[in-house]
């Protein structure tokens, strides 16, 4: 309703999802079936996701403009998923850039963290429906997970991974479930 909402409330709002089902339904998250269907900011979509499916599984919807909700029930293309890793090595902070719905270029990052960038870039490049497939978006995902298990070899002292992603709800709410 065009009101300003603060965000750290709204991500601790998602911390009551599964009271929520539990106190509509009258059963627990784990006794019924979800299916997820939500347009907000990413941190949002991801901590929903990371709440929801921790206990359940979910069927997961997309929107499309001007056609409504959708399944992800394409198939998997098989379009490779292109790793770019950075230049420096060795730093507290890391960024992992995944641009798949809408590029990002270099110069949107903050300065300190150009050289510390991972990018990971689809192949044919970012469009609106780029894993509309259920398996594809669990594939990059794998990717992601990964990279990020592998980040501790060459940045011992990391303490920070920043993200930075242009990419259709689904599977934002998704990166919440890794």
């Amino acid at each position: 309703n065009n009101s300003v909402i603060d965000p750290e409330d709204l991500l601790r709002r998602t911390l009551t999802i599964n009271d929520q089902i539990t106190s509509r339904t009258g059963k627990g998250i784990s006794n019924v079936n979800v299916a997820y269907a939500g347009l907000a900011p990413i941190p949002i979509l991801a901590a929903a996701g990371n709440h929801i499916t921790s206990r359940c599984d979910v069927i997961v919807l997309d929107y499309e403009r001007g056609n409504g909700w959708h399944g992800l029930d394409k198939m998997d293309d098989g379009e490779e998923l292109n790793i770019t890793t950075p230049i420096a090595v060795n730093s507290t902070d890391v960024a992992i850039v995944m641009p798949f719905s809408v590029a990002i270029a270099p110069e949107q990052l903050p300065a300190e963290l150009k050289d510390v960038a991972y990018w990971l870039e689809l192949s044919n490049g970012p469009r609106s429906d780029s894993l509309d497939s259920e398996e594809k978006q669990k594939r990059v995902l794998k990717e992601f997970y990964d990279t990020c298990v592998s980040l501790r070899k060459t940045h011992p002292t990391l303490k920070v991974i920043h993200v930075f992603m242009a990419a259709q709800a689904s599977f934002c709410f998704r990166l919440g479930t890794v």
